[in-house]
Parts: structure tokens; C-alpha cells; sequence
């Protein structure tokens, strides 16, 4: 499992252009107006206070949040939460053997590579609430990902991404538009992310699920192994 935790770390680190390390405190900061793609993302063996000074430190001036997992010190979302943090979003993480993945590509969808990044961010921003949408470009368009859309009529319907580190896919930014939902859009289009990691040799897929997405992604094979529990400082 570690390395499902390393690279959700690596994926984040990816969104600040100074890539920061990976240590026992990462903080990134893409500059995107929407908490979490700004935040704390480990937090190991460094004292509690000292790491929430050093977070408001380098984030102030965006939203952020505070990711809490296995791979940051055991207690430590509950010592926040005495410090006066919040939980915001208890959030499952998934895993799949990728030879167990297969799909069917519901009539009337094509499903292929997203060329155009500002099209495909503006898509995924309506659903995920994204309103930076310049800068979400500006940094989409540096990370070295999978890109994945599903068209109905010519309508961006749905997005997935796929990153590829640590021997892992794991799946971001999946996002159907309201009026595609419930057709399996969203679920093939993050099938197609996986099997490209399965083309590439990497034999597992994973993702970090919302509550809602969590029965979804089980029909399709996936297993919760641990949660992220994000909280606001």
C-alpha cells in the first residue's frame, strides 16, 4: 500500500511548480483556487504545531486542505481536531487489480485521448467546482498525465485522468456532466484510464473515491483499503 500513498503524493506534489519534496512534511501549492489542490498531503514525526505554522505559512492566500492518512502519523487528525480543524470529507482509497478491469462502451459514446486541455479542464471544473479555471489550465496543462473523454454528439459529456508512478494508475478528476449521468459514461471513460496503465505494464489501479463513487467503482472491482480524512486547519 505504500506505494498507492506515494504516488497520490507524487500527483499532488505535481500540481506546484516547485515540486516540492517528498518528506516527512509535504505541502503543495498549485496556486488554484480550490482547497485541495493546495494542502498538506504528509505530515510524519514533525510536531503538530510546528507543522501547522509551517502549512499557513507557505498557503496563505489560497484555500487548502489538510490531507490525514496512513502514511502521516498515527493520531494525527484527531490532535488537529483538538487544535480546531474541522473534518470536511472522509474519503475512501480504492484499489484494483488491473487485469480484472473491462468495460463496455455504452451506444452513442466515444471514448478517447483528450487533446484539447482547456476544453477538457473546463469540463471537469463544472463538476468538481473548480471556478480558477486560468490557472487550473496553467498547471493541467504541465502534469504528465492520461487524459480521457467521452463524447456524446460531440458534447464533452465526461473526464478521467490517469497517472501513472509508483507502479500504479491511479484515476482523477472523473466527472460527468449532470445531464450524462447514470448511463455508465463515468465508468467507462475510467475503465479506458486503467487499461492505458495496464497497457503500459502497471498492474494496479487506484483512486480516491467520494462517498457516492465509492458503490460505483465496487461494481466495477474496486476494494477499500483506507481513507483520507481532509480537513480544513
Amino acid at each position: 500500500m505504500p506505494d498507492v500513498f506515494a504516488a497520490n503524493r507524487a500527483y499532488l506534489r505535481g500540481w506546484d511548480p516547485t515540486h516540492p519534496p517528498d518528506g516527512d512534511l509535504v505541502i503543495y501549492r498549485s496556486g488554484v483556487a480550490h482547497p485541495p489542490l493546495n494542502g498538506v498531503v504528509r505530515s510524519r514525526g514533525v510536531p503538530v504545531e510546528e507543522a501547522i505554522a509551517e502549512a499557513r505559512r507557505r498557503l496563505a492566500g489560497v484555500p487548502w486542505t489538510w490531507w490525514v492518512g496512513p502514511d502521516s502519523s498515527a493520531g494525527l487528525a484527531d490532535e488537529l481536531l483538538a487544535r480546531g480543524a474541522t473534518e470536511v470529507f472522509r474519503l475512501p482509497v480504492m484499489t484494483i487489480d488491473l487485469d480484472r478491469v473491462d468495460f463496455a462502451v455504452p451506444d452513442g459514446v466515444r471514448i478517447g485521448p483528450a487533446d484539447d486541455v482547456t476544453e477538457f479542464v473546463t469540463a471537469y471544473s463544472k463538476v468538481s467546482h473548480i471556478h480558477d479555471v486560468p490557472r487550473a489550465v496553467e498547471r493541467e496543462s504541465t502534469l504528465d498525465v492520461l487524459r480521457f473523454e467521452a463524447r456524446v454528439d460531440g458534447f464533452l459529456a465526461a473526464t478521467a485522468v490517469g497517472w501513472l508512478s509508483h507502479g500504479v494508475t491511479t484515476v482523477y478528476l472523473v466527472g460527468t456532466h449532470p445531464d450524462y449521468r447514470r448511463r455508465g459514461i463515468g465508468t467507462a471513460v475510467t475503465a479506458a484510464a486503467l487499461v492505458a496503465g495496464r497497457e503500459r505494464g502497471l498492474r494496479l489501479g487506484a483512486l480516491t473515491a467520494s462517498a457516492m463513487g465509492e458503490a460505483v467503482y465496487r461494481r466495477m472491482g474496486f476494494t477499500t483499503v483506507a481513507h483520507y480524512r481532509l480537513l480544513a486547519v
